[in-house]
């Protein structure tokens, strides 16, 4: 039944373009929320991969996660004086909105002013940095931005990522604005229009600056079942997909012809999530016994196959395969050891019942663990945390949601008790990583606040010598480990299947910029 409700959207799509039309079909299976990416629900996964698509960035990401200067949009972009910390943007003659209005320094100002807090109720996902900021002045005629800092923000070349058209915000609201109104873009491809939960349809951009695509556009696809895309993409009826990496669909792909699938190592990394406002995750000796119980190596064996010892990743800051990773994970945790779990919790005044779960009080020691119905590793993840953490006298309950009202009702509330996720990679992991385990963080849901923690990102993030900072994100995972605010597991790898007909596409670690090089793409 999904299968044949995939090929109605495809037939849909396919409808309204010429059949001339050099279109390329990609599947997702995350829902994209609206056009706003700096917010936190529509900031997800698929909603930054389109941002970084249809929106201007001073730097790119490369497949070595080093950030380098967007020649589409910048002529230039220093660091012009230390004290005050002062970096110059000067954008590039010609760089436009798809609408025909120039990019200016008002653009860069809007995003600041937002980002920053400066606006009342503007919900920011990750904002970091912008606080940092003074002042974003104007000159030549919009063509010249400089931005003078309040204190040093060692990335600075993560700020003003995927601005968005101040013209066309104007008189707009922040948060809701963009949740179903397609905007102008500034990318090689803009959006024509959008079927929220269906299909997004991409065009050429008739006003971008850079090399002209192979491509007339893209067309993206929602869908909601792993195995739809598989049976899509054996039919022709998709060139792109990015699938949960489970065992079976690799062995699944590999035998439809026409087809390459890759498993590609990335930096998008999964936690186990425990909510500190519930007084059973909010209490330290659980948290514990949690971590002490999981068997992280067959969490990720039994979810990806034998290869997955490659994934593994012990930081809560750098993910395996950044640059900087460390393996800090400590010595009695991640390894399936249901006794010594079972000893913290009798050290914390746990005690067993005939049942062999725990109590306190009376009170059965019972979680409750949330998962997403559309997400097969999530749901995975559940039963395998549930099987072993059984032994160590912790009964988790497992409760599924519907995708549609995951976010809204569980995680932005706070709604369980227990939860595995998957955090995008980023370049600038530092910062990045403050939206996840600050106390004011966009995408701290679990409601974790340390001032120690705050203190030490606020040390790192002022950092401009790499080295040191690197240094210093070391000391913040140590202590996220004495916390164990979340737990890492592993970096997710990416499993992407494409057409053997499309070329050009190199896979991406980090699944937010997995979709920007389109306008290399091309079909045979």
């Amino acid at each position: 039944m999904k299968a044949l409700l995939v090929a109605g959207m495809l037939l849909l799509t396919a409808c309204s373009a010429p059949a001339e039309q050099s279109l390329v079909r990609a599947a997702t299976l995350q829902a994209w929320t609206g056009f706003n990416p700096h917010t936190p629900n529509q900031g997800n996964s698929i909603g930054l991969a389109i941002g970084n698509l249809i929106y201007p960035s001073p730097f790119v990401v490369g497949t070595d996660l080093r950030p380098v200067l967007n020649r589409d949009l910048l002529d230039s972009a220093h660091l012009t004086e230390a004290s005050p910390q002062t970096v110059v943007y000067k954008i590039k003659s010609g760089a436009r909105w798809s609408d025909g209005t120039p990019i200016t320094a008002g653009d860069f100002a809007y995003l600041w002013r937002h980002m920053s807090g400066r606006v009342k109720d503007a919900q920011l996902a990750a904002a970091v940095g912008y606080d940092a900021v003074a002042d974003v002045r104007s000159s030549d005629s919009g063509a010249t931005v400089t931005v003078v800092f309040s204190r040093p923000f060692g990335e600075w070349r993560s700020l003003f990522a995927q601005l968005l058209p101040a013209h066309f915000m104007r008189g707009r609201d922040w948060n809701t604005g963009l949740a179903t109104t397609v905007p102008p873009g500034a990318g090689p491809f803009t959006v024509a229009s959008n079927q929220a939960g269906q299909y997004l349809r991409l065009r050429r951009n008739p006003n971008w600056n850079g090399p002209r695509p192979q491509l007339d556009g893209l067309d993206l696809i929602y869908v909601k079942d792993t195995q739809a895309a598989v049976q899509a993409l054996a039919n022709g009826e998709l060139d792109l997909a990015a699938l949960d990496p489970g065992q079976g669909t690799m062995s699944q792909l590999k035998a439809v012809p026409y087809v390459r699938a890759d498993l590609v190592a990335s930096t998008d990394l999964q936690l186990m999530a425990f909510q500190f406002g519930h007084r059973r995750t909010g209490t330290p000796a659980v948290r514990q016994a949690i971590a002490t119980a999981l068997d992280v190596s067959q969490l990720a064996v039994k979810t990806f196959g034998p290869e997955a010892a490659a994934f593994l990743s012990a930081n809560h800051v750098i993910a395996r395969g950044a640059p900087g990773y460390t393996d800090n994970l400590p010595a009695g945790y991640g390894r399936g050891d249901a006794a010594g779990a079972a000893r913290v919790l009798e050290a914390a005044g746990y005690v067993r019942g005939a049942d062999g779960y725990f109590a306190d009080n009376g009170q059965a020691l019972e979680l409750r663990h949330t998962v997403a119905s559309g997400s097969a590793i999530d749901t995975q993840l559940a039963v395998l945390a549930q099987a072993m953490l059984k032994p160590a006298g912790i009964k988790l309950t497992v409760a599924t949601v519907p995708d549609s009202v995951y976010f809204d009702r569980v995680l932005i509330p706070g709604d369980y008790d227990t939860l595995s996720f998957q955090y995008p990679g980023s370049a600038y992991p530092v910062s990045w990583s403050q939206a996840l385990y600050g106390c004011e963080g966009g995408y701290n849901f679990q409601r974790f606040c340390d001032k120690r923690v705050d203190a030490l990102f606020a040390r790192a993030i002022a950092t401009t010598d790499e080295t040191r900072r690197l240094r210093l994100a070391d000391g913040i995972d140590a202590r996220l480990w004495d916390t164990l605010a979340l737990m890492p597991l592993f970096t997710v790898p990416a499993l992407v299947a494409r057409s053997t007909r499309l070329t050009g596409f190199q896979a991406h670690p980090l699944s937010e910029w997995q979709l920007a090089g389109a306008a290399s793409w091309g079909l045979t």
